[in-house]
């Protein structure tokens, strides 16, 4: 299973978003406001009337940078309930289902401290997935992050899904109209910009590291340079990809491609 990552930290533009998204983080944006959510994640096949040859999804989501990192580094794809929905050919297309996901309350340890981390970092404390049925393609999720405590009336998940379902319909649609509508010239801008930014291979290399988890330290003994070599190369990327500090060119490299998400293929089927 391949992504191709569209990034949006905190509702802003980042690297290659003000010019190659900007369409889908103005429908972003729209969306945050009508339904006073906190966060969106979308994930859909990359082409709605491609059918499931490729098996390519596009996942848009506007998570801050650090929280992206974190995931890749916790191999958190190996986890989230999101990546372990069925791809299928749905018999009844076009249907819409509205769940909770990230309840208080999981049935494994692992799963457990995921849900834990996610709100520890304060992200929301229900999730709502709109699950879309695509006609022939697969389905469409779309995850919304609220704070119910805060303007909600400490409203539960059923509450909120019976208050909001025909809003949530509306934006889901909207979201996946948008993403599809763009998707195709991101993928032809962002190989433009992969050729612009020219990281060398050991930058490269470093970046990869650094979205696992690792310190200086370590990415300078599983290469076998030396540690000040790794701070170079890592500032060196800083500056090719306009980044303040690690973390944000860690998130803007996978969102571009240049290094590659957690291998996922084990969650097919």
């Amino acid at each position: 299973m391949e992504f191709e990552f569209i990034h949006f930290p905190e509702f802003q533009n980042s690297f290659f978003g003000k010019e190659y998204c900007s369409s889908i983080l103005e429908t972003y944006i729209a969306v945050r406001k009508k339904l006073s959510c906190k966060h969106i994640t979308h994930i859909t096949p990359k082409h709605a009337d491609a059918g499931m040859a490729d098996n390519i999804k596009t996942v848009v989501s506007t998570f801050p940078a650090d929280w992206i990192v974190n995931y890749a580094a916790k191999s958190y794809f190996d986890i989230d309930p999101l990546f372990h929905q069925k791809w299928s050919d749905p018999e009844l297309p076009h249907s819409v289902s509205i769940t909770e996901i990230y309840s208080h309350k999981q049935n494994t340890p692992a799963l457990q401290n995921y849900v834990d981390d996610l709100r520890a970092h304060n992200f929301g404390d229900t999730f709502i997935m709109v699950t879309q049925r695509l006609n022939g393609s697969g389905d469409a999720h779309t995850i919304f992050a609220f704070d119910t405590k805060k303007g909600k009336n400490d409203l539960n998940a059923e509450d909120l899904i019976r208050l909001l379902e025909k809003d949530f319909l509306q934006a889901t649609a909207q979201l996946h109209e948008s993403v599809l509508s763009a998707v195709s010239d991101y993928s032809s801008q962002k190989s433009e910009v992969q050729s612009l930014v020219s990281l060398t291979p050991r930058e490269v290399d470093c970046l990869k590291w650094a979205a696992r988890g690792k310190t200086d330290g370590e990415i300078a003994e599983i290469l076998s340079i030396a540690r000040w070599t790794v701070v170079t190369y890592l500032q060196n990327a800083k500056i090719k990809l306009g980044c303040a500090n690690r973390t944000s060119a860690v998130a803007v490299a996978m969102s571009l491609g240049i290094i590659p998400l957690p291998d996922t293929s084990h969650l097919q089927g």
